[in-house]
């Protein structure tokens, strides 16, 4: 008779339990979740927190957030499964009553582009592990972009390509005989209109002028992702190099990528006009099928084409980034003389 009591007792308990986190194990609860940083450059480490917090005495002994991110933000120290570029992450609480919880990782993110958390799930269960509840919070899901990292090369041919403009730069090929850059003594080399007079008479020995090189202050980057998407990534991490430099001289420039559908940011300068870039090669993806480049009329003004395609390069009749090569930033850099024709254009 004790033990049919005692068993009665012991169900009576179990269903009580069993009804009580039915109705309340998630009334009063809160789950945020948040990234340390909204923009960072592909390879750098942020942090990614989840906030929970029970406002009511019922303890939550087994609490776990099941969260669908992107397949190229790694979170460190989990074991999480990757399947068609998702990755599904797992993560354990101890809840009690009246707490707050938080949790920190610490996430790399391995590939430009704009990530967040595609989805999560609150998973819960009562004392006795005999039910499963879940619920999808109502929250804010935050999003992440990461900026394509750069690939540096010798750039200064393309700052040169017309060889007088508006923007001085050092270590010049080709010298533009407006920018006075100083004086030095005469070798025997040097035309003789260039001897400096007065410092000739002031050191007693023939000077002459040296100058500095200087291009236009207008370009227009053209970006050919018709490429195998490791190559692709390549031509996008030298483009990012190229605009940084752009922008670090001063120039006014432009971006057009051909896709589907197109991608361009007009021709401006300055800081907030390269990041704009920056996001536009974030936002970029690799096109299934070669899109067909018919550049707007206001990308052919001194335009630069980057691309892996030889094809492209060898039809395309202004200068030329050919990176079809990724042990070299740019294999060879084809700056043809412009024709009357295409300055027309």
């Amino acid at each position: 008779m004790e033990i049919l009591i005692a068993a009665v007792g012991c169900l009576v308990i179990f269903l009580v339990q069993l009804k009580i986190y039915r109705k309340y194990c998630f009334k009063q609860l809160d789950y945020h979740c948040y990234f340390s940083e909204s923009e960072v450059y592909e390879g750098a480490e942020i942090e990614f927190t989840e906030e929970i917090e029970n406002r009511k005495r019922l303890p939550l002994p087994v609490f776990k957030s099941e969260l669908t991110a992107s397949a190229y933000l790694d979170f460190a120290d989990t074991h999480s499964a990757v399947t068609d570029g998702s990755r599904f992450v797992s993560s354990f609480f101890e809840v009690k009553g009246n707490c707050r919880v938080k949790r920190v990782w610490k996430i790399k993110c391995s590939r430009r582009g704009v990530y967040g958390i595609k989805n999560t799930v609150l998973v819960t269960s009562d004392i006795f592990g005999s039910e499963v509840f879940s619920l999808k919070p109502d929250c804010q899901l935050p999003e992440i972009t990461v900026l394509p990292s750069e690939y540096p090369f010798n750039a200064d041919r393309i700052f040169s390509r017309n060889f007088c403009g508006d923007i001085p730069f050092k270590n010049p090929p080709f010298a533009d005989h407006f920018f006075t850059d100083g004086i030095r003594e005469y070798t025997g080399t040097e035309p003789l209109k260039f001897i400096n007079h007065s410092a000739s008479a002031k050191e007693n020995c023939l000077m002459v002028n040296t100058f500095d090189s200087s291009a236009e202050s207008r370009m227009s980057v053209v970006l050919d992702l018709s490429c195998h998407e490791k190559t692709a990534e390549h031509s996008i991490k030298i483009c990012c190099y190229l605009l940084k430099r752009l922008a670090q001289n001063g120039f006014c420039f432009g971006l057009y990528i051909p896709s589907e559908p197109d991608l361009s940011v007009p021709h401006a300068n300055g800081g907030e006009h390269l990041k704009r870039c920056l996001y536009s090669l974030a936002k970029a993806g690799v096109p299934e099928k070669p899109p067909q480049i018919d550049v707007l009329p206001e990308f052919l003004t001194n335009p630069v084409l980057i691309t892996a395609n030889e094809q492209t390069a060898v039809s395309w009749s202004y200068g030329v980034i050919f990176t079809g090569y990724l042990s070299k930033p740019a294999d060879f850099i084809c700056v043809p003389e412009r024709s009357d024709n295409n300055e027309k254009s």
